[in-house]
């Protein structure tokens, strides 16, 4: 799977704590597909209500996703992100995985993880993000 730091440039917020309306969120989604910016702009105008001056996605800078993930590029991961919410496609979680890989802090490492327990244990948002 991929995951990706998504920036909310239009966000009155600054930081992550509000689930609901943050300026990141970490989007996880499967190789073969492709994130539609559109679909997680829809997504997350119903979290938090507000009108369409409030959100423009682009992924965040390779900087700005050292400083919040501690990760490099191609190795950002789900697990240690501390409070960016998370939104995982829902071809992932309707697709009856059993495991999926993502990344893991190294370029030539990547974890394999229960499905099950990914939902479990870590906060996240599941919604159509790809196409």
């Amino acid at each position: 799977c991929k995951s990706l730091l998504m920036k909310n440039s239009k966000c009155i917020n600054d930081d992550c704590n509000d689930r609901l309306n943050s300026k990141y969120y970490l989007v996880v989604f499967q190789y073969n597909q492709r994130l539609k910016q559109q679909k997680l702009q829809k997504y997350i105008k119903k979290l938090s209500n507000k009108s369409n001056k409030y959100y423009k996605f682009s992924l965040a800078s390779l900087d700005e996703t050292k400083q919040l993930t501690q990760f490099e590029y191609n190795c950002v991961s789900p697990i240690g992100i501390n409070n960016i919410p998370i939104i995982i496609s829902h071809h992932i979680i309707n697709g009856n995985y059993k495991y999926i890989w993502i990344g893991s802090g190294s370029l030539n490492i990547k974890l394999k993880i229960d499905t099950q327990e990914l939902i479990q244990k870590f906060p996240h948002f599941v919604a159509d993000i790809t196409s």
